[in-house]
């Protein structure tokens, strides 16, 4: 059974995302990530929308506690999962506190499925996948549009094991 198998057991099909692309929409925003056509990989994409559901209705409503990122995709190379947690932030990196404490919260979200997998008798070695947490900054991604040169890496580390992805569109070979 392959790794993408083992996730799609352990998490309900209601919250698949079947796009190309991740989006973000709101009254006064709207940020489109493609998903590069360069890709081979296959492919996993979650949304778990807390405005339209409570994802944790065991947690009180302490502020940050309730929240997780935008998107996970999840995508298999080289016998290795890759867990991309990705959170949407408008102006240049949005509120870079409240992008992080998601980011944080998404990675232990994860960790949990991983285990809870393993807890029902799947086998899904923890060193077997690779996490990035990564935030989108719609002013970073204009900027970059806009130069003159390509950039070579759209990853930039931000400290916490965090990544700014300066790119409208996510390559599956940028993550090793």
């Amino acid at each position: 059974m392959s790794k993408l198998e083992i996730i799609q057991k352990v998490i309900h099909s209601n919250f698949v995302y079947d796009n190309e692309y991740l989006e973000e929409r709101k009254p006064d925003f709207r940020m489109r990530i493609n998903l590069s056509e360069k890709n081979t990989e296959n492919k996993l994409i979650y949304r778990f929308d807390p405005e339209n559901r409570v994802l944790f209705p065991f947690f009180s409503n302490e502020r940050h506690l309730n929240r997780i990122c935008d998107f996970f995709v999840l995508f298999e190379r080289n016998n290795k999962l890759y867990i991309l947690i990705s959170e949407l932030k408008r102006g240049w990196s949005g509120d870079n506190g409240t992008a992080n404490k998601q980011l944080e919260a998404s990675e232990q979200f994860m960790k949990f499925v991983i285990k809870s997998a393993n807890r029902i008798g799947l086998q899904l070695d923890e060193n077997d996948c690779v996490l990035y947490k990564l935030r989108f900054s719609e002013a970073y991604i204009e900027r970059v549009k806009k130069r003159a040169t390509k950039m070579k890496d759209p990853l930039h580390g931000c400290g916490n094991d965090i990544y700014e992805y300066r790119s409208d569109s996510i390559r599956f070979i940028d993550f090793k």
